[in-house]
C-alpha cells in the first residue's frame, strides 16, 4: 500500500514538473515571439530612416530631392528649348493631356546665361505676381543660392481664387572653368512651382524639395 502510495506521488510530482516544464517553454516561446517582433519593427523602423521617404534627382551640376516612388520627367519647356521642366507627380506623367501643369510639382530650369540674368529673373518675378492676389512672400537663404517664395490666389481673370505656391531660386554652383584653368561659380535660376492644390503635407513636401537643392561637388 505504501509503495502505491509513494509511486502516485512520484507519478504527481513528475507529472507537475513536466507541467511547470511545459508552461516554461510556452512562457519561453512567448518571449521569444515578443523579442523577434520587437527587434522585426526596430529594424524595420532603422531601414526606413536609413532609406527615407525621398528619392535623389541629378540635373547636372546639382540634385534635388523629390517623393519617393513618385514619377519624375524631364521634358523642354518652350518651343525654342531655353527652358527645361522636371515635372514630379505620384501618377504617371502623361504628356498628351493638355493642362497646364504636367505634375504637381513643376520644376523649371533657367540655365543660359546669355538669356538668363538677376534682371530677368526680377522681372520674371514681376510678371509673375501680376497674376496673383492675397500675396504671402517670405525670403530664404540656403547654403547654396537664395529663395524668393510666394503664396497667393490666382485673380479673376485666370483661374479665379485658386491656390498658388512657388519658390524662386538663384542656385549657385562651383565648377572648373577649363578656358580660365580655374574654378568659377556659375548660375541657375529655378522655380518650383505648385498649382491649385492646398494641402499642408503636400506644402510641407515641397518646402523639403526646395532646400534639398544643392551641388553634386558636396
Amino acid at each position: 500500500m505504501k509503495d502505491n502510495r509513494d509511486n502516485f506521488l512520484l507519478t504527481l510530482a513528475v507529472m507537475l514538473l513536466a507541467g511547470f516544464l511545459l508552461l516554461k517553454l510556452y512562457d519561453g516561446k512567448n518571449l521569444y515571439q515578443a523579442l523577434k517582433s520587437e527587434y522585426d519593427n526596430y529594424k524595420a523602423q532603422q531601414e526606413e530612416k536609413e532609406n527615407g521617404k525621398w528619392s535623389i534627382a541629378r540635373y547636372w551640376d546639382f540634385t534635388f530631392q523629390y517623393p519617393r516612388d513618385w514619377h519624375v520627367s524631364l521634358f523642354f519647356t518652350n518651343d525654342k528649348r531655353e527652358t527645361k521642366t522636371f515635372a514630379i507627380s505620384p501618377y504617371p506623367i502623361d504628356f498628351t493631356r493638355v493642362a497646364y501643369s504636367r505634375g504637381i510639382y513643376e520644376l523649371t530650369i533657367y540655365e543660359d546665361p546669355s538669356l538668363f540674368d538677376d534682371e530677368f529673373w526680377q522681372k520674371t518675378q514681376e510678371e509673375y505676381l501680376k497674376d496673383l492676389e492675397y500675396v504671402e512672400p517670405e525670403e530664404i537663404d540656403t547654403p547654396h543660392g537664395h529663395i524668393n517664395y510666394y503664396k497667393g490666389k490666382e485673380k479673376q481673370d485666370t483661374a479665379p481664387g485658386q491656390n498658388v505656391e512657388v519658390y524662386f531660386y538663384k542656385f549657385n554652383y562651383p565648377y572648373f572653368d577649363s578656358s580660365k584653368n580655374q574654378e568659377v561659380t556659375g548660375t541657375n535660376y529655378l522655380k518650383l512651382e505648385l498649382l491649385y492644390i492646398e494641402d499642408w503635407r503636400i506644402t510641407e513636401m515641397m518646402r523639403e524639395m526646395a532646400l534639398s537643392i544643392k551641388p553634386i561637388t558636396q
